[in-house]
């Protein structure tokens, strides 16, 4: 009996389709942001929407709605980088500080690139 169960278990474990986070794409340019050595705030970061930035190589970017960093959202937030075509450039956060997120990401290179910000599911909002 104690077979059956561990057989059954399985199987059901392996036929179950989970749901996998996974960073976001796409979006509608809102423009640039101008990055700055301190926190600054940003209204009317949509779901869907992103901000084109530019980078220096090696220096760190930090983007939040993390509410300890003066963020603020009523929605569960996705941040994702995008290079300036819109290939993900290796930082996601989906659920950081509660539902909020918060990306820390080293430029690989000097140039222009995008903060994506979406609501739970790479879903869109206005």
């Amino acid at each position: 009996m104690k077979r059956f169960f561990t057989l059954l278990l399985t199987a059901l474990l392996v036929s179950s389709p989970g749901i996998i986070s996974a960073q976001c794409s796409g979006g509608t340019s809102q423009g640039t942001v101008t990055t700055t050595a301190v926190w600054q705030n940003q209204n009317g970061a949509d779901g869907g929407k992103y901000y084109s930035f530019n980078t220096t190589a090696g220096w760190i970017y930090q983007f939040s709605y993390c509410a300890a960093d003066g963020g603020s959202s009523i929605y569960d937030t996705q941040l994702t980088i995008l290079d300036n075509t819109g290939a993900y450039a290796g930082a996601y956060s989906d659920d950081f500080c509660g539902v909020q997120s918060y990306v820390s990401w080293v430029a690989p290179t000097t140039g222009t690139y995008r903060i994506l910000s979406n609501l739970n599911l790479c879903s869109t909002q206005n």
